[in-house]
């Protein structure tokens, strides 16, 4: 299909998607669906609360919550699995966790029970981008291929598109691509968030000294809604000398992570007819959104977005950097530029296991059983990872590299004495069960099978996936020595096509006596453990629809809370305790709630002391600052009408659940009595 054709097409496929989401109170499904949701939340508002007595307990709440929003009952298996898997989240324990962002990996029961299925090292490395993305990618059959295929299996992008770069966080993946990208000749940047953003800042100081104009969205006060007009101008007016040059970058997210408040899907479709490389920044997108219709068809040339180990238990991850395989020929490539940021993902071996990298390479491949002595002056040292990849899993953009201290971990276990079978500690389980793997006798063993080996040999996972001559793999296990048969080329060697094993996932095709013999030797040959990652499992089972309509109900019934606390001031107005910024009540928006708290003297108290007194009431909350409003007062000078508000957000993830929002409802309405302020907490203008 001809470009422009593709082009007009999906623009129309764009309209007609936002024309159904903003117009369905016309008729039908949609129309029902809509004004059932109103209805139920009008309930809601049908009281107010002046102090923090009168609210109701967690019981009664509840059962109104759920005459209101009977269709929550069927998220059910959501509250079984957070009891299951997720038990450091029970309701019975102190803790709420409301400042998660992005899309989580394992499960807290796999960590605890499994971790060998989740663990995994960051290593940085300095190299070209360009370069790491088209020639650097893992190997299969490796613990990073694994994450990298089951990462873009979740987010529904097809591996023959687009290649993934893991880097140390979100704000590095946004520093990479501003190096490489070529502002010098596409002269635009135009941004899209309602918020303050470390890493679109140094992206955008990074454009303006390469000589490209930036640009920013303009966002109304108070409802945050984009500046369509300023925007489509913004975007169309660009005029190029050359056709073949694009206009600039255009970084859009689907909604956002500070306000929840949710964009249309015709941006992307406008910026690429008027040729434009979009970025999507998809940190804050639902647990399932990547499946909607919209991303499915219009595919942005680049996609930054994050991960953290467990929801709740353990924040720290990495970041993602996608591209699109037909744009990486346009991005900088200069001999000898070199980016820092991007992280290799090795797996974490028993300490038993890491003998030197040369092992191998010193072993005789003549079938001599005889290993090389070594001491403790010829062992290598480990790389070990001992800070956090990201500081906060929200808002916070630390940019350091992770600190690296090299541990020498004393002798190998190849030094102690091999004719002790109490010496030789027992391979790992994901190496020794392998049904299908097949194993010949030494040849020692087999003219005589009363004969043992001298000197066993003990396999070195550690060895094996770092040595560039990997010959041969031995394993002694209770009294039998096994050899896996040497191919040709290389005893270990790395899977090149046919069918794979994978979490249950497995390429589509006819099944052969080739393609399980290719799989028999993929999981004899595997060099590293398989890596599990249940909690998107966890997601891709319940599926878009029921963590979609979960977190609707939940934010909604937040928000309706929130506004029905209403604090008398001195002036003896029943005035709101609580403000909230962006889409209040709405069918379609995001799990992020912007909000600020007033006093009875109407002055808004200072976010931090509000995110400081929540932690210590075990609620986890952060802040951020609105910023790019502008008021619509006319007359004033154009500063005047600028607008930056430093706020509390809230960001619920699917594994919340009613109890979490009722505890910040509870929690905020303790602003109504006078003694839990009275002892002189910091407040701000309003006019800030």
């Amino acid at each position: 299909m001809h470009l422009s054709l593709w082009n007009s097409l999906s623009h129309c496929v764009s309209l007609i998607l936002d024309k159904e989401n903003q117009n369905e109170n016309g008729s039908g499904h949609n129309d029902i669906k809509r004004n059932q949701f109103l209805k139920a939340t009008t309930l809601a508002a049908d009281h107010t609360f002046e102090s923090e007595d009168s609210i109701p307990d967690i019981h009664q709440s509840f059962s109104k919550f759920l005459n209101m929003y009977p269709d929550y009952q069927s998220t059910e298996k959501i509250d079984n699995l957070r009891s299951d898997e997720y038990s450091h989240l029970s309701d019975h324990l102190p803790k709420v966790c409301l400042d998660y962002c992005g899309f989580g990996l394992f499960s807290f029961l796999q960590t605890v029970h499994y971790s060998e299925s989740c663990s995994f090292n960051l290593t940085e490395i300095t190299t070209n981008l360009t370069n790491h993305a088209l020639h650097g990618g893992a190997v299969k059959s490796t613990m990073e291929h694994d994450i990298k295929t089951r990462i873009m299996d979740y987010m529904n992008i097809p591996e023959n598109e687009y290649e993934l770069v893991f880097t140390i966080s979100r704000g590095s993946a946004f520093k990479l691509l501003a190096e490489s990208y070529p502002f010098r000749t596409n002269k635009n940047l135009i941004t899209m968030l309602d918020h303050e953003s470390q890493s679109v800042n140094w992206m955008a100081q990074h454009a303006k000294e390469q000589g490209a104009k930036v640009q920013s969205a303009w966002f109304t006060w108070p409802t945050l809604e984009v500046s369509s007009t300023e925007l489509y101008k913004q975007i169309t007016s660009k005029k190029r000398k050359k056709k073949k040059m694009f206009a600039g970058l255009f970084v859009f997210p689907l909604q956002s992570r500070v306000s929840g408040a949710k964009y249309s899907y015709q941006w992307m479709s406008i910026a690429q007819k008027n040729d434009w490389h979009v970025l999507l920044d998809a940190g804050a997108l639902g647990p399932k959104d990547m499946d909607s219709l919209g991303l499915s068809l219009f595919r942005p040339d680049f996609i930054i977005t994050s991960f953290y180990r467990v929801f709740g238990y353990d924040p720290t991850g990495f970041g993602c950097l996608l591209i699109k395989k037909s744009v990486i020929g346009s991005l900088l490539n200069q001999p000898g530029h070199t980016g820092s940021g991007i992280v290799k993902i090795s797996p974490v071996f028993p300490s038993y296991f890491l003998d030197s990298i040369d092992t191998i390479s010193e072993l005789d491949v003549d079938g001599s059983d005889e290993v090389p002595e070594r001491g403790l002056a010829g062992a290598r040292l480990s790389a070990f990872s001992v800070g956090d990849v990201m500081r906060s899993p929200v808002f916070s953009e630390d940019e350091s590299p992770e600190n690296l201290l090299w541990i020498n971990l004393g002798r190998s276990p190849m030094d102690s004495d091999v004719n002790d079978d109490s010496a030789s500690p027992q391979p790992p389980v994901w190496f020794t069960n392998r049904k299908k793997t097949k194993h010949i006798s030494s040849p020692k063993t087999s003219s005589n099978n009363t004969k043992r080996a001298k000197t066993p040999r003990i396999w070195s996972p550690h060895a094996a996936a770092m040595s560039g001559s990997q010959e041969l793999v031995r394993s002694n296990q209770h009294d039998s020595v096994h050899e896996i048969e040497e191919s040709s080329e290389t005893a270990i060697k790395r899977e090149t096509e046919g069918g794979f094993r994978l979490l249950g996932r497995r390429d589509v095709h006819e099944a052969s006596n080739d393609d399980q013999t290719s799989e028999n030797v993929h999981e004899s040959n595997r060099q590293e453990p398989e890596i599990s990652c249940r909690y998107l499992d966890h997601v891709h089972m319940l599926g878009l629809s029921k963590t979609t309509i979960r977190l609707r109900f939940l934010v909604s019934w937040l928000v309706t809370s929130l506004l029905q606390l209403r604090i008398r001031s001195n002036d003896q107005e029943n005035a709101p305790l609580v403000h909230i910024y962006g889409p209040k009540i709405r069918l379609e928006r995001g799990g992020s709630v912007a909000f600020n708290i007033q006093d009875k003297d109407n002055r808004l108290i200072h976010p931090e002391t509000v995110q400081k007194l929540a932690e210590t009431n075990g609620i986890s909350i952060g802040t951020a600052i609105l910023s790019h409003i502008r008021t619509e007062i006319k007359g004033d000078d154009e500063n005047n009408r600028l607008i930056q508000v430093k706020v509390v957000t809230v960001c619920l993830g699917f594994l919340n659940n009613f109890s979490d929002v009722y505890k910040v409802w509870a929690f905020v309405a303790k602003f109504l009595n006078p003694d839990f302020i009275n002892g002189g907490l910091p407040t701000i203008a309003e006019d800030e």
